[in-house]
């Protein structure tokens, strides 16, 4: 969990401080220090998930509970790339730093139903590039 906040006050602080977002679930499992912290507002939620000594980040519109993002595709969304990677790092925080607003503003109500017809898209996308 130390790592998740780490990363969290470091590059995603804005999601508390000036988006609106409160901490509404964590877990800490013994087994290789696994943890999960949830952050929400009315319309989005942010997922931060340590697994195996590595760090992801989801996203998902509330409306759409059972369905998360990973930053591996909300990033190339945003940017265009065609390259799919997700791990949270120095680079993909500073991405998300600066792009955290406009993340949320993807997953927001008016604009998610666009949005996951995209990240959808990309999935495809990520999933042929890697499985053929």
């Amino acid at each position: 969990m130390d790592d998740i906040l780490k990363f969290l006050i470091r590059y995603c602080s804005a999601l508390y401080k000036e988006l609106g977002f409160c901490f509404t679930a964590s877990e800490v499992t013994k087994s290789f220090g696994n943890a999960g912290l949830v952050l929400t507002n009315k319309e989005v939620g942010v997922k931060f998930l340590r697994d195996r000594g590595q760090l992801f980040v989801d996203f998902q519109n509330r409306q759409d509970s059972k369905r998360w993002f990973s930053l591996d595709v909300v990033k190339p969304a945003i940017t265009g790339e065609t390259t799919f990677h997700g791990q949270l790092n120095e680079r993909n925080g500073a991405f998300l730093e600066q792009h955290l607003k406009i993340i949320v503003d993807l997953f927001s109500n008016e604009k998610y139903p666009a949005t996951r017809n995209l990240l959808v898209k990309l999935e495809k996308e990520k999933s042929k590039k890697m499985f053929g």
